[in-house]
């Protein structure tokens, strides 16, 4: 697993990365443009750029892109615009000085002038912000950021006497000092969001002169962020989420590893190294992709779209430092780093807010009770890419019954009258519907009283929310009720509603939509339920993401064929490299393996290997059982014997099959079992089946007409008696007879005109399927050793009959569509001899029955319920 300093490594060369696709993209010798996609860019862009190549160059790296990171810091910050300079970039700047030798004595400086040193004397005294924050027109997050500025100022020696630096450090030790459980409300209305973990972080640099507050407060943050983050943010709702939010998950593991603080360092790495893992994919020619087919919050919108950038990079270079110290610590697997959790998580104790937090058993999420502004801190469910709201929005509020009237939307915000969570359920109740418009005129600005009771519960793989509204408002002067649930492009919904109510449902197309989109992905489209208005209704919303399958024969008949017919109820991808990959893997529900040796390869070393690694994403193990042994490497039953001793869910396609690898091998006790059959090829043979029948097959192949042609069909295989079948026929009495074969391996062909075989190769599908319509009857001669046979499903897909061995598969599979011969040569010759068409007519009348009972759907709709039941009884992800 990945160490502390191997991370720190990764996340260097990522900004180097990213800073050198700037350089060559966008920025020449990394001098910013004066407009960037349309937007004038200013100084704070300037000064994270500056910050982070300080940073850089304080860890190691002194150029980047063939320019030293020194020299250009410096440039920047000499070049800023002193007076727009404030706040976050004041102290960047600050910072950036201290890091290269400071504002004193540098040689660094020596061509600097004066108008230079008063210039940047400006850009770091962000003092006049002091009067906003006492006035509260800034947020409480600003006192650290102002008391950074101050002591950045007071390291550079430019901090006069007459300052307020002491009064900043004893407001920062009242506000950490006051948190009962270390969650910082910004703006005093129950706003907790990412700024609780930001703030610690802002002050970290000056920790120590906080006292025990700063610390106590950020070990009890970090405790419940431990089972609230999630792989796609730290904290999913709110301000600053997104690309910030991963980033945070970086930081945060990078902290709690160096300095310490928590119980479990190695989860905190985990978590910070999955993290690392996924930011590659938010920059794209050194620029962050946050804005694209996604959206930020308007405060973050494009026009600051390199600050973000540059602002990324630079938290991620500071996280390298608290790594250095945590040295030799090794990340947790994703598995452990995200294990399972159901817990209901305070913020406070005067007012019903918190978050519940819920991971395990295929449905996972956080649901949050806060303040704040618009739908991003509505208490909706959110999981990054699978349960989402609209960013920065007062119209779409995803998963709430929302009222509209008087031309605005409302529903229930802030904490609720009363929370109440027991094992895998939330209850939540509300006295008010208040508008999301926060700008609204009277009459909209007005509340609507009432009440809403809402129950949040985990059934299986589902979240099932029931509503009970009641409105004191005539519902004439109500326009509509409704709720949308958002589908992200990153994960399918099964979206089902349900009420006694009068009501209208439909799902709306919003794919490229700017109004649907969230941090993380554009809202492909919306299920929506309109109620009546009415004083009292009542409705049940059951949500089913999409089980996510990575199968190791993807695009195979058997595995195409066995989920299509649940459409987006599944999604699927092809395992190849990411089978060894838990950073990959842990992204998917299920591991479907269909034959073992195409996965791990023969050994059971290796099999072992792979299964750790699969347990190390917290994936389901599933195991199609297609075969007994591999069919290449007859004596690796050992392998086989690893894979079933691990597997989670293992399907058999037969009774008989079953009791056979039970009999062979010891399963887990953990182990599930089902038997579900193996489907027929119908859906692909029988487009294929010439209009003429046999005769038009017969002259498409180059075939004489004869009365009755037995084929042998399938790749050899040593339980497949193919030099039974030639002797059968060569023993036979009937001249009106003819034996294709087509699986010849090594067997002995005599000289006998009614006896036609080839030399087994695979050949074009429709070639096949012509083949198989020439023939009255397939013959399958197999003995004991195998578990099942393709060609079974070939038959009773084109509807062929069989003469079939006593084989026990081919019993509980072929039913009465097959005419069973016995075991030896001379039992198939007697067979042959006394067939009749009353015999074969039989059989096609038997084929329907066959044919449905070996239908994909059902098969598929058995499996997924199979799934669905072991993957909802899984701890972990």
């Amino acid at each position: 697993m990945t160490t502390a300093a191997e991370l720190a490594d990764e996340l260097l060369n990522m900004t180097v990365d990213v800073l050198t696709d700037l350089e060559a993209h966008h920025a020449p010798a990394l001098e910013l443009p004066r407009v960037f996609g349309g937007y004038l860019v200013g100084a704070d862009a300037r000064a994270d750029l500056a910050f982070t190549l300080g940073l850089l160059h304080a860890e190691g790296i002194e150029e980047v892109a063939g320019v030293r990171c020194d020299d250009v810091a410096l440039e920047i910050v000499r070049r800023l615009d002193g007076p727009t300079t404030h706040s976050f970039y004041s102290y960047r700047a600050a910072e950036t000085l201290v890091r290269l030798g400071g504002l004193d004595d540098n040689p660094r400086l020596a061509h600097w002038t004066a108008e230079d040193v008063a210039n940047v004397e400006s850009a770091i005294d962000s003092t006049s912000m002091l009067s906003m924050l006492d006035d509260g027109t800034l947020p409480n997050n600003f006192a650290v950021v102002l008391t950074r500025c101050e002591i950045a100022r007071r390291a550079l020696g430019r901090l006069p006497e007459d300052n307020r630096l002491g009064e900043l450090l004893d407001k920062l030790r009242g506000l950490f000092g006051g948190l009962s459980y270390g969650w910082w409300d910004d703006f005093g209305g129950a706003n907790y969001d990412m700024y609780t973990p930001d703030v610690y972080l802002f002050a970290e640099p000056f920790a120590d002169e906080l006292g025990e507050s700063w610390e106590t407060g950020l070990r009890a943050v970090l405790r419940d962020l431990a089972d609230v983050a999630t792989p796609g943010a730290a904290v999913s709702w709110g301000r600053s989420t997104g690309a910030l939010g991963v980033v945070m998950n970086v930081e945060l593991g990078a902290t709690a590893v160096g300095r310490e603080m928590s119980d479990d360092p190695a989860a905190w790495l985990g978590k910070a190294a999955l993290a690392a893992r996924s930011l590659r994919g938010w920059f794209a020619d050194g620029v962050v992709t946050a804005h694209q087919h996604k959206m930020t919050m308007g405060y973050r919108g494009p026009e600051r779209r390199l600050q973000m950038t540059l602002d990324l990079l630079g938290k991620l270079v500071q996280a390298v430092g608290e790594l250095r110290r945590g040295g030799d610590v090794e990340a947790a697997s994703p598995a452990a780093s995200f294990g399972a959790v159901d817990r209901l998580v305070r913020f406070e104790d005067d007012r019903e807010s918190g978050v519940w937090a819920h991971r395990g058993g295929g449905v996972d999420f956080v649901l949050p009770f806060v303040g704040g502004f618009w739908g991003d801190y509505a208490a909706s469910p959110r999981l990054p890419g699978t349960f989402e709201t609209a960013v920065d929005s007062n119209q779409h509020i995803g998963w709430l019954p929302v009222i509209h009237a008087d031309g605005t939307v409302r529903s229930t915000q802030g904490p609720p009258t009363s929370l109440a969570h027991g094992p895998g359920r939330l209850d939540a109740a509300y006295d008010r519907f208040s508008s999301f418009d926060f700008g609204a005129q009277k009459p909209a600005s007005i509340p609507i009283e009432g009440e809403r009771r809402a129950t949040y519960r985990v059934e299986g793989r589902s979240l099932v929310i029931e509503e009970e509204l009641e409105l004191d408002r005539d519902p004439a002067t109500v326009d509509a009720i409704s709720i949308s649930i958002p589908e992200t492009t990153a994960r399918p919904l099964a979206v089902e509603f349900s009420t006694d109510a009068p009501h209208t449902t439909t799902t709306v197309d919003t794919a490229g939509m700017q109004k649907h989109r969230s941090f993380w992905h554009e809202h492909r489209r919306s299920h929506e339920l309109v109620l009546e208005p009415a004083r009292s209704v009542s409705y049940r919303c059951r949500v089913t993401p999409a089980l996510r399958v990575s199968s190791t024969a993807h695009g195979h008949w058997y595995d195409s064929s066995l989920w299509d017919p649940l459409g987006d109820r599944v999604t699927r991808h092809s395992s190849g490299w990411i089978l060894e990959d838990p950073a990959a893997m842990c992204g998917f529900d299920v591991a479907h393996i269909h034959w073992p040796e195409w996965t791990s390869g023969p050994t059971p070393e290796a099999a072992e290997r792979t299964i750790g690694r699969l347990r190390e994403a917290g994936v389901t193990i599933f195991w199609t059982q297609h075969n007994r042994v591999p069919h290449l490497h007859q004596d690796a039953a050992d392998m086989y014997a690893v894979w079933a001793a691990n597997a989670d869910v293992v399907v058999h396609h037969s009774e008989y099959g079953r009791a056979v690898m039970e009999r062979e091998y010891t399963y887990g006790e953990h182990t599930r079992h089902g038997v579900i059959p193996h489907g027929h090829w119908g859906h692909m043979l029988q487009p294929l089946r010439p209009a003429g029948g046999k005769a038009e097959a017969e002259t498409a192949c180059g075939m004489d007409a004869v009365p009755l042609r037995l084929g042998v069909v399938g790749a050899p295989r040593v339980q497949k008696d193919v030099q039974l079948v030639i002797d059968a026929v060569h023993a036979s009495a009937r001249d009106d007879i003819e034996l294709r074969v087509w699986s010849l391996g090594d067997e002995t062909v005599p000289d006998d005109p009614r006896i036609i075989a080839e030399r087994y190769e695979m050949t074009d599908h429709a070639v096949y399927a012509r083949r198989l319509y020439t023939l009255d009857a397939l013959v399958m001669p197999f003995t004991e050793g195998m578990l099942t046979t393709g060609t079974m499903a070939d038959a009773i897909g084109a509807g062929i009959p069989t003469l079939a061995s006593s084989w026990g598969y081919l019993r509980e599979a072929l039913g009465n569509a097959a005419i069973y011969y016995g075991d030896t040569a001379d039992d198939l010759a007697a067979c042959v001899d006394g067939l009749s068409a009353d015999q074969l007519a039989a059989c096609h009348a038997a084929m329907p029955e066959r044919q449905a009972a070996l239908d994909w759907e059902p098969i598929a709709e058995a499996t997924l319920a199979l799934l669905d039941e072991v993957v909802a009884g899984r701890a972990t992800w």
